[in-house]
C-alpha cells in the first residue's frame, strides 16, 4: 500500500509541474540560442561586414564628384626708397565641382566587385553552418537532459520496485516463509538502489546545468523539457544523404570563397593592362564674390581630360602578384576537394550509425517487452514459494537494465537523427 501511494504521489507530481518553471520544447530551446549565443552574433556581424565591403567595391566603378570652396586672404607690402613702404591686401574666392571616372582598369575594378559579392555569400553560408553546429550541439545537449531525466526515472522505479520486494519479503519473514537473511539482502538492494537514484539524479542536474550553459540562462533556472513527438525511424537513401551532403552549407561557403580567390587573380593580372580615367571639373575664382551672373560668368572657367597611363615596367610586381594568385586558387581548390571528401566521410557515417540505432531501438523495445513479462512471472512465483529472492533480484535487475537500454537506445536514435540532419545541411531549417 505504502509504495502504491508513493507511485501515485509520484505520477500527481509529474502531471502538475511545480509553479515557475518554464516549460521548453526543442525549438523553444533553438530560439532562446538565437537571442543570446554570442557565436550566431559573431557571425551575423561577419556577414554584415561582407556586405559592407561589397558595398564599398562599387566605388572603382561609380564616379567619384566632389565640391570645393575657398576663400583666402593675400597680404603685400611694397618697399620704397622714397616714400614710405605701401602694404595691400586683398581676398580670393573659389568653388567649384570636380568629378573623377574610371574607364578600364584592367577589369580589375569588375572582378574586385565580383570577389565581395562572392565573399558576401561565403559569409551567409559560413553563417547558416554556423547555426546548423549550433542547433546540433543544442539538440545533443537537450537529448542528453531528456536521457538523464528518463534514466533518472528508471532508478526511482527501481527503487520503488526494491521498498515493494523488502515489504513482501518482511511479510514472508513474519509468516515463517522467509529466512531472515532474505530480509537483509532486500535492504541491501533498496539500499544500492537509492545510492543509484541518487548518483543519477546528480547527473540529472548536471546535464541540466549544462543547457542551461549553453543557452546563456542562469544557474538554478527551473525549466521542464518537452520531449519530441513520437515518430517512425525513417533513414532515407544514402544516395539521397550525399547529394545533400553536398550542399552543405560548409561546402557552399567554400565554393563562394574560391570564387573570390580566382577573381584575385584577374585583379592581379590588371597591372599588365593599361588605364584609362576621366576627369572633368567647373569652378570659379574672383577676388570678390559676385553681386550678378554675368560677374560670375566672367570669372568661372571649366575643363575636361582623359588619362592613359601603362606601366612599362613594374619591377616584376605583377609578376608576382600573378603567381601567389594561382597559388591560392590551386590551394583553395584542393582544399574544396579534401572538404567534399571529408563531407561524404561524414554522411556516410553519420547515415551508418543512425541504422544502428534504429536496429538498437527495435532491439530495446522486443527486450523490455520480454524482461517485463518475465518480471511479471517471477513475481507471481515469488509470491507462491516457488522462486528465490535472489532469482526475483535476478529479474528485476534485468528489467532495469532492459529499461537502460530502451533510454539508451532513443537517445542514439534522436542523436543520429541530429547529427544525419546536420551533416546533410537540414538541421539549420530549424531555425
Amino acid at each position: 500500500m505504502i509504495a502504491r501511494a508513493t507511485v501515485c504521489c509520484i505520477l500527481v507530481l509529474l502531471a502538475f509541474p511545480a509553479l515557475g518553471q518554464e516549460t521548453w520544447t526543442l525549438e523553444h530551446c533553438l530560439q532562446i540560442t538565437k537571442a543570446h549565443s554570442l557565436t550566431l552574433k559573431k557571425a551575423d556581424a561577419d556577414v554584415a561586414s561582407s556586405r559592407g565591403s561589397c558595398t564599398s567595391s562599387w566605388s572603382g566603378i561609380l564616379p567619384h564628384i566632389s565640391a570645393y570652396t575657398d576663400a583666402t586672404r593675400y597680404s603685400s607690402e611694397q618697399m620704397s626708397f622714397v616714400q614710405d613702404s605701401v602694404r595691400t591686401s586683398k581676398n580670393r574666392y573659389s568653388a567649384g565641382l570636380r568629378l573623377n571616372q574610371t574607364f578600364f582598369n584592367g577589369g580589375s575594378s569588375w572582378a574586385q566587385l565580383s570577389s565581395a559579392k562572392a565573399s558576401l555569400r561565403a559569409a551567409e553560408q559560413s553563417c547558416q553552418a554556423t547555426k546548423a553546429q549550433l542547433a546540433l550541439n543544442v539538440a545533443e545537449t537537450f537529448y542528453s537532459v531528456l536521457r538523464a531525466e528518463a534514466l533518472a526515472d528508471v532508478a526511482r522505479e527501481a527503487e520503488l520496485l526494491a521498498r515493494r520486494q523488502l515489504e513482501r519479503a518482511e511479510e514472508r519473514h513474519r509468516m515463517g516463509a522467509a529466512s531472515r537473511q532474505e530480509v537483509l539482502k532486500a535492504k541491501v538492494e533498496l539500499h544500492r538502489d537509492m545510492l543509484a537514484k541518487m548518483r543519477q539524479e546528480n547527473e540529472l542536474a548536471t546535464a541540466k546545468s549544462s543547457l542551461l550553459l549553453l543557452l546563456g540562462k542562469e544557474p538554478g533556472t527551473e525549466y521542464i523539457l518537452v520531449p519530441p513527438a513520437e515518430q517512425g525511424i525513417d533513414v532515407p537513401p544514402l544516395e539521397e544523404c550525399m547529394a545533400k551532403g553536398q550542399q552543405h552549407p560548409s561546402i557552399l561557403a567554400y565554393v563562394e570563397q574560391l570564387t573570390s580567390t580566382h577573381k584575385s587573380v584577374t585583379m592581379a593580372a590588371a597591372g599588365r593592362y593599361p588605364s584609362l580615367t576621366g576627369s572633368a571639373s567647373y569652378g570659379w575664382s574672383d577676388v570678390e564674390i559676385p553681386d550678378d551672373v554675368d560677374r560670375f560668368k566672367d570669372a568661372d572657367s571649366w575643363s575636361v581630360g582623359l588619362t592613359l597611363s601603362m606601366y612599362l615596367f613594374d619591377g616584376l610586381e605583377t609578376k608576382g602578384a600573378v603567381q601567389r594568385a594561382k597559388a591560392s586558387a590551386r590551394d583553395a581548390e584542393l582544399t574544396l576537394r579534401e572538404m567534399q571528401l571529408s563531407q561524404r566521410h561524414t554522411v556516410e557515417d553519420s547515415h551508418r550509425r543512425l541504422l544502428e540505432a534504429k536496429a538498437q531501438s527495435e532491439t530495446a523495445d522486443a527486450a523490455l517487452a520480454l524482461a517485463n513479462e518475465e518480471y511479471r512471472l517471477a513475481e507471481e512465483r515469488y509470491g507462491m514459494g516457488s522462486l528465490s529472492f535472489l532469482e526475483l533480484s535476478d529479474s528485476k535487475l534485468a528489467l532495469q537494465r532492459a529499461k537502460v537500454d530502451q533510454v539508451e537506445a532513443k537517445n542514439s536514435v534522436n542523436v543520429a537523427r541530429s547529427t544525419l540532419d546536420e551533416a546533410t545541411g537540414e538541421l539549420g531549417d530549424l531555425w
